[in-house]
């Protein structure tokens, strides 16, 4: 009987024991997993669909109450726009995949930055919204687009043949590497003028008249961008 009892007492020790390292372990697991404000179906998807390697998300300008979202996506060293815009391109799979996704009804900015540690330098932003950039508290009432289709990138020579390509976007702000290069202006709007669905470009001061003295169809804005 009392072999009995002592089996039974370790029996219950071991159980006991079990439940703690369960517990602890659980506990671990959960410490580590990716907290993305509640985004990380929509995090996952861009991270495995996108040409970049994805350094680091920031979701903490995520709000529900207004409806907002506000992400930066740091990637490191430069890339092609077309690997930049692969972001935008999965992205918007994703929210056309999952129409009843929450993100959906949100005015979403992904902006892909280059800096972690410190203020970094941003090549590009996404939006579905004209305005592009949301304040973190915001009201809302912004024409909303049905995907991610307002652009803000840096230009350079290597990306126009892909920017000459696009047919998704409705809204484009123009950031050249080389601002004084008339070559190089020319051939941005060579590139501008194939784009179809076009609505309207942004440029710098000094790219303005000649933009809006030519015979592309979409609205030419002159436009400073501050960061």
């Amino acid at each position: 009987m009392e072999y009995k009892r002592i089996i039974c007492v370790k029996a219950v020790a071991l159980s006991l024991l079990l439940v703690v390292i369960f517990s602890v372990t659980s506990c671990r697991i959960k410490k580590h997993q990716p907290d993305y404000n509640g985004i990380d179906e929509f995090v996952a998807y861009i991270t495995s669909n996108s040409d970049v390697e994805i350094q680091y998300w920031d979701t903490d300008l995520i709000n529900k109450d207004y409806q907002t979202a506000n992400i930066a996506i740091y990637i490191g060293e430069q890339v092609p726009l077309s690997k930049i815009d692969s972001v935008r391109v999965a992205a918007n799979d994703f929210l056309n995949n999952n129409p009843d996704y929450f993100l959906n009804n949100y005015c979403i900015c992904i902006t892909v930055k280059n800096r972690i540690d410190k203020p970094g330098f941003a090549y590009a932003r996404f939006a579905n919204i004209e305005r592009i950039t949301i304040p973190a508290l915001s009201e809302g009432g912004y024409p909303k687009y049905d995907s991610l289709c307002a652009v803000e990138a840096f230009v350079s020579e290597e990306d126009l043949d892909y920017l000459a390509g696009l047919d998704d976007i409705v809204s484009l702000r123009i950031h050249p590497f080389n601002l004084n290069d008339e070559t190089f202006m020319l051939e941005c709007l060579s590139a501008v003028r194939s784009m179809n669905g076009l609505n309207d470009v942004y440029v710098a001061d000094e790219w303005y008249d000649c933009f809006n003295d030519s015979d592309i169809e979409c609205i030419v804005h002159s436009w400073l961008w501050t960061e």
